[in-house]
Parts: C-alpha cells; sequence; structure tokens
C-alpha cells in the first residue's frame, strides 16, 4: 500500500488530501473545521479528518508532500526586496518575520505539528507542478495539454505543459512579477474587494459595464508578445514593493483613486470591470491557442486560481482549438494539496496511472443518528421522512411553491462551489428569488449571479453548449437558448448562466431532486448557491448548518432524512442562532487579522536568536555572491559586528557575562528593529550600486519579444538543489535535523574571534581576501 499525505499550507486556503494507491481519498479545506474563511494555518484539523477518513494513522503514510517549495519562494522574496529598495520596506518588514517564525523550514514544522517519525519522508514539488499535477492526473484525459495561471508560486505565475500516461513534461512559464492573476487582483483591490477573495465579484460585475478601458489596459498596462506571453510595465503597479497593489499612475489611468469596500458602485467602476474581464479573456485565448497549435493535442487541463473564472473558461471552450476542456474543481492553492500527492505518486514513484477521474465529493458525510443528536441537541422541531424518494419529493414541492432549502446531504465537496451537498436551493424562474437571496439570505452584493444545477440531459434543450458538455463542478458558463425567463434568477445580465450539470451517476439524490422538480415544474433545473452566509465558509457539520439555518432566513433545512421548517422553531432559538453566527463571523475576521501579525516574544528564545542570525546570513549571502572585493570587505566587517554583538563569547569570563546581557538586548533590537536596520544598511546601499552598475534582479523590461522562460527541471528529489541558497539550506537543515543547535554558536563564535585575532595581527586584507 502506498498512502501519500498532501498538505497545502501558510498562504491562503491550506488544505490536506490523502491519496492511496492512485486514488484520492480524502481532501479538505482548513477553513471548513476553523470556520475562518481561506484560513492559510496549518491544516490539523483537515489532516485529522482525512486519517479519520481513511483509517490511517501517520505511521502507515508512505510519504508527506507539501505543494510547493519555500527556499525557492523565499529566493523569490530576497530578490524582489533586493530590486526594489529602498521602496519595498513595509512588505519586506510584513513578510520576514513569518518566514524566521516558520515557513522557511516547513519540514520541521510538519514533523512538530503531526508528531511525525523522520524516517516518514517529506518531499515538495514547485507550485505550479502541484498545479499541473492536479490538473492532469484526476481528468479524464489519457493525454492532454496543461496551463496552470495563478498569481505566483515561487517564481512561476503561468506555465505550460504536456501530460501523457503518468508522465507531466512541464514546458515552459511565465515568471514573477508578470502575472494574470495579479493584474486581476490588482483590479480587484481597485475596485475595493479583498485580493484573493473579491476576484469573483469582479467577474460578476463585468457584465454591467462596457469594456472601455480595454485598450487602455493593454496601452499602459501589458505588452502581448505574438507568441501569448506578456510582460507588465511595473510602473503602475505597486506589489512589489508595498502591501498594495496599485501606484498613483494607475489611478491617474484611471481617473481616481481606489474605490473604499463600502463606497457606491458607479458606471466607471462597472467599466473597469468589464475592461479587465475583457483583456483577461483575450490574453488567456492567445496562450490556448497557442498551446494548441504546439501541442497539436485536443484536450485541455487547467488549474491555478485563475482558471475559476468561468466566463473566460466559455470562450476557451468556444474559441481556442481544443475540443475538450477540464477544469480542476479546486483550482486554487487547496488543490495544492491534491496536487502534490499525485504529482509525487506518479512522478516521484513512477506508478501507472488509470483513468478514474476524482469526486469533488471528498470531505466529511455524518449519520443520521449523528444529525438527529445535532437536531435534538439544538432544540428543533424537526420531521423525518422515510424514504430518500419522499425527501426529494417534499424538498422539490417546497422549491416550487418559492421556499428556499438548505441542503446537507452526503459528503462535503473540495473546492469553493457548493455541487448538491452543502447547498442553498431555490426554484431559478423567479428574478424575486434572487434579489431575495443576495439581499436576506446572503447578505451579499445585488449584482452577484446564482447558478443554475441542470439535469445533464436536458442542458442541450435550454442552452448553447457543445455536443459533449459536461461541467459538474461549475465552472464554465452558457448562453441561453430559449426564452432566459426559464431561468430568470440564474440568468446574468449577459444573458448567460454558470451551468452545473448533474446525472444520476455524479449524485444520485441530488439528481432525484431536480428530476422530481421537472416533473412538478417542467422546469430540469434548480438554482444552487452554497449554504454559508457572507463572511463565513460552507458549513461543514450539522451544527454549522443549523446554526446558519436558523440565522439566515431559510424556509426549510433538508438534513439527511430530516426536514426541520423554520415556522415551527421558537424564536428565541433564532435570535440566538442569528447572533451566534454574527459573533463567528467577526471573530474569525479578527482573528485572520491577528494572524497576520508575528509577535516577537520578549526576552527571545535562543531558537528566536539563532533563526534571527540565519536570516541576516541569508541576506549577506545574496550580497556577497554578486559584489566587487571593496564592497564585500565591508559587508564582512559589517558581518563581523554583527556576530559580535550576538553571539556569546565561549566560556564564562566576567566579559562574557557583561555580553550576556548584550546579546539579549541586541537579539530584542534584531527581531524588533533588525529589519529596518537590515533593509536600509545592507539591502539598501547593495540595490544602489548594482544599479549604479546597471544591475537589475528583476526582470521588468518588456523589450524581449517573449517571456517565456524553459521550465529548468521537472522534478528533484533534493529539495534545495534549484535554490541559489543551496549550500546554506543543506548545511542549516543537517544542524536541524541532527539536533545540534550547539554547534551554531560554537562555530560562529570560533570564526569570529579567530577572525577579528587575525584581523588585529596582520591588519585582516589578507585573512579576508582568502575568502573569496
Amino acid at each position: 500500500m502506498t498512502a501519500i499525505l498532501g498538505i497545502s499550507a501558510f498562504y491562503h486556503d491550506s488544505a490536506a488530501a490523502i491519496l492511496q494507491d492512485g486514488k484520492i481519498l480524502a481532501a479538505a479545506q482548513q477553513e471548513r473545521f476553523s470556520r475562518m474563511k481561506h484560513d492559510h494555518s496549518f491544516p490539523l484539523q483537515a489532516i485529522e479528518y482525512c486519517l479519520d477518513q481513511t483509517g490511517l494513522q501517520l505511521s502507515d503514510l508512505t510519504m508527506v508532500g507539501f505543494y510547493e517549495n519555500p527556499s525557492l519562494k523565499l529566493d523569490r522574496l530576497l530578490t524582489t526586496y533586493l530590486d526594489t529598495a529602498p521602496f519595498g520596506y513595509s512588505s519586506f518588514r510584513y513578510g520576514m518575520p513569518a518566514w524566521i517564525s516558520g515557513k522557511l523550514d516547513v519540514r520541521k514544522h510538519i514533523r512538530t505539528q503531526l508528531k511525525l517519525s523522520h524516517t516518514t519522508p517529506i518531499f515538495w514539488a514547485q507550485h505550479h507542478q502541484s498545479h499541473a499535477a492536479s490538473a492532469f492526473y484526476p481528468s479524464p484525459f489519457e493525454s492532454a495539454a496543461i496551463l496552470t495561471v495563478d498569481g505566483v508560486g515561487e517564481w512561476a505565475t503561468t506555465t505550460r505543459g504536456i501530460g501523457r500516461g503518468n508522465s507531466i513534461t512541464m514546458l515552459d512559464q511565465i515568471h514573477f512579477p508578470h502575472s494574470l492573476g495579479l493584474l486581476y487582483s490588482a483590479f480587484t483591490s481597485y475596485l475595493g474587494f479583498e485580493v484573493n477573495d473579491g476576484e469573483y465579484k469582479v467577474m460578476g460585475l463585468a457584465p454591467f459595464g462596457e469594456p472601455t478601458y480595454h485598450d487602455t489596459i493593454l496601452q499602459h498596462l501589458i505588452t502581448l508578445h505574438p507568441d501569448g506571453s506578456f510582460h507588465l510595465n511595473m510602473r503602475h503597479f505597486a506589489f512589489t514593493s508595498k502591501l498594495t497593489m496599485t501606484s498613483p499612475s494607475f489611478h491617474k489611468l484611471f481617473h481616481g483613486p481606489p474605490r473604499k469596500p463600502h463606497e457606491p458602485l458607479t458606471d466607471r467602476h462597472r467599466d473597469i470591470a468589464a475592461s479587465i474581464q475583457a483583456v483577461i479573456e483575450d490574453i488567456l485565448l492567445m496562450i490556448t491557442r497557442q498551446l494548441q497549435q504546439t501541442t497539436q493535442l485536443k484536450q485541455l487541463v487547467m488549474a491555478g486560481g485563475v482558471a475559476l473564472n468561468c466566463k473566460a473558461n466559455q470562450r476557451l471552450l468556444e474559441q481556442s482549438g481544443f475540443e475538450q476542456i477540464w477544469i480542476q474543481p479546486a483550482s486554487g492553492d487547496a488543490g495544492g494539496a491534491l496536487g502534490i500527492a499525485y504529482w509525487l505518486y506518479h512522478q516521484h514513484l513512477n506508478q501507472p496511472r488509470h483513468l478514474n477521474p476524482s469526486s469533488t465529493l471528498l470531505g466529511p458525510s455524518f449519520f443520521d443518528s449523528e444529525i438527529e443528536i445535532a437536531l435534538k441537541s439544538a432544540g428543533l422541531d424537526y420531521d423525518i421522512s422515510t424514504t430518500s424518494k419522499a425527501l426529494c419529493e417534499t424538498v422539490a414541492s417546497a422549491l416550487s411553491e418559492q421556499k428556499l432549502v438548505g441542503w446537507f446531504q452526503d459528503r462535503m465537496e473540495f473546492g469553493p462551489r457548493a455541487l448538491g451537498s452543502r447547498s442553498i436551493l431555490a426554484d431559478p424562474r423567479q428574478s424575486e428569488i434572487r434579489d431575495r437571496l443576495n439581499a436576506v439570505i446572503k447578505h451579499r452584493e445585488p449584482f452577484r449571479p446564482f447558478a443554475a444545477a441542470i439535469l445533464q440531459n436536458e442542458v442541450h434543450s435550454h442552452f448553447r453548449v457543445p455536443p459533449d458538455f459536461h461541467s459538474p463542478s461549475m465552472l464554465l458558463t452558457a448562453d441561453s437558448h430559449r426564452d432566459a425567463a426559464s431561468f430568470a434568477a440564474t440568468t446574468h445580465i449577459d444573458m448567460t448562466t454558470r451551468l452545473q450539470t448533474v446525472s444520476p451517476q455524479d449524485d444520485s439524490l441530488f439528481a432525484a431532486v431536480l428530476k422530481a422538480f421537472h416533473q412538478l415544474t417542467g422546469c430540469p433545473a434548480v438554482l444552487n448557491t452554497s449554504f454559508n452566509v457572507n463572511g463565513e465558509p460552507i458549513v461543514c457539520t450539522p451544527q454549522d448548518a443549523i446554526r446558519c439555518f436558523l440565522a439566515s432566513n431559510l424556509d426549510l433545512l433538508a438534513i439527511g432524512h430530516f426536514l426541520v421548517e423554520r415556522s415551527r422553531q421558537p424564536q428565541g432559538l433564532i435570535d440566538a442562532a442569528t447572533q451566534d453566527l454574527a459573533f463567528q463571523v467577526l471573530s474569525s475576521q479578527k482573528q485572520r487579522q491577528e494572524r497576520s501579525v508575528i509577535k516577537i516574544p520578549f526576552p527571545p528564545s535562543l531558537s528566536s536568536m539563532l533563526q534571527a542570525s540565519i536570516a541576516i546570513n541569508l541576506l549577506l549571502y545574496v550580497t556577497l555572491r554578486q559584489f566587487a572585493f571593496e564592497w564585500k570587505l565591508l559587508l564582512v566587517i559589517v558581518l563581523m559586528v554583527n556576530l559580535i554583538l550576538f553571539i556569546p563569547i565561549v566560556g564564562h569570563s566576567l566579559l562574557s557575562r557583561l555580553l550576556d546581557g548584550v546579546n539579549w538586548l541586541a537579539a530584542w533590537v534584531i527581531l524588533n528593529w533588525g529589519a529596518f536596520i537590515i533593509y536600509f544598511f545592507l539591502i539598501t546601499p547593495y540595490a544602489w550600486a548594482a544599479r549604479l552598475f546597471g544591475t537589475r534582479f528583476l526582470s521588468c523590461s518588456s523589450k524581449s519579444i517573449s517571456s517565456w522562460q524553459t521550465c529548468p527541471i521537472n522534478y528533484d528529489q533534493s529539495p534545495y538543489s534549484s535554490s541559489r541558497y543551496a549550500i546554506v539550506f543543506e548545511f542549516l537543515q543537517f544542524l536541524m535535523t541532527n539536533r545540534k543547535w550547539w554547534l551554531i554558536p560554537l562555530v560562529l563564535s570560533l570564526l569570529l574571534y579567530g577572525s577579528l585575532l587575525a584581523v588585529s595581527l596582520s591588519g585582516g586584507l589578507t585573512i579576508i581576501y582568502t575568502l573569496f
């Protein structure tokens, strides 16, 4: 048996997945358990669920995989800080403590959190390799072209590849800072929505405007090359140097400052949304057409956050030249947990692949006995349906009466969409239903559309779709084929509908509801949206569903074989649930903000002091490898000054005791104010000197004819081999793995005072010169 645990964590949408003998058995996002939307923390609860679901113990795991390479990510961050100095201090001060406090040594973090044996190996691939694996291996295709597009992984923002059998070959990639995901996020931020959360709001707003700024974006913000690659004009963006996305010149181009979250939306905002949506669609179409011509393949698979743009996906299906497109349902970072597990199994272990597309229903399920305990504990009045057929007919009847139904059945979906297990259902024929859902139930913007779940065998009768159209994961839109009034609540202003096709093979119980509704009304679809309110994740447990049902003005809850009518519940329970849910949402938002702040203890621990020392040495390493001799000499002296303050003299002399106090103070200063010193006294002078001699660290020029770069490696077992910090990381890994922390102060002290003695005796120039 081969069992692999895949983990994604520390940025947004942390998740875990377990693959056993080539099949994903369980996967879940941490947010569903912590109730903190987009939770980025280590997914301990999700891992515990996956182990419990599969009946595995940690000792049963063949290996553990992390979805990206931390050393390459740090490489990109340090290079960006050097390129943007002195304007990137806010980003540096915000980001570096997180690396010092744990992001750097992911292996140690995983072993500590899971109490994992040192005999269980931990591997990682690169971020976009995990995306590519999550797109290809669960797909129904024996071979396919692969496209991954997101904000940024380590360096890559867009990659192209080919999957055949059990093997993936990465062809080429576009590097940071040139990114379609970050371009779209810049407009998301400018329009007053939250980055990594509000991009779908921009997509929903776009049809209300006209793409009047389309040419402005192409003339000033992005340069397109004939081969489909692109360059961003970084003069108009701030995300490389600040904690904001756009610059004053960006605001001037679009005639005003960024919209604040609660300001009204104007026609200008709608036109901006329409323009960036059109540009993204055009660029993706260029890339995919080039990819189809290059590979001559008829199937395309996609992943990465940009692949969740269902409007763009519709154009790709219709115009790219690919006959079939399969998109990973969990295309964002959460899907990286799936991807790394697949990558290790097929690519690293070279295990055969069998075409067995994975279900999206990979989360927890609950027995009726567990559900009834939750209902009784909540004090609810409920009925029991004796059969599944009776349950589905009752729900269909309620929907036909324009009632809003919370639907909680089977295993929870993995990914951002509710697909008929944790859903709110409604009659799609009444536009008033859409307005009520947005205003009273979901508490969200009125311009946001809803999806229609439609019987697979009826989709061609109502929508213009290809003959073999399948959209079980709600990632494609389609134009209405008949009178749009038949789907008034799900038809957007541009006369398109986001579709989920449902067949008994996909979900027999949900298909039965649609079939019963079709028989009652003649309409083969229902409105399907996620079972949650604005600001909270999709419900996971019966307790979550009960609280959301009571607090959200739903009329009926169908949970397992139980039916709960709102009108029969005491008002006191409803009021209590409303207050509880509101408190939970506010609390989770506060926790998200608090988790983004790194708290430094005082007095600092030895571990904290050593990690700070490591950070200093890494930054100096970047400098020493490129500077001319005179600058190296100066920086060696600076390093010695840092070390003499930081590392205690070996021994128990009075001087040592006196320096102990200085060391504690120096450690506190380094951890709290050292970012300022390191950034402005080390990084900034080096950056200025480099620019003086014509060196730039990031490739920001648009004069090249292409932005595609050949992927350097497909896979290497050594996690550090592709990083310029290889020697440093390997040495630190040895010390941490073998618990030899005491060697660090000893070795550094001996080196320091040996060097100081040599300098005092001979002037130091000869000794330092030999170091180079």
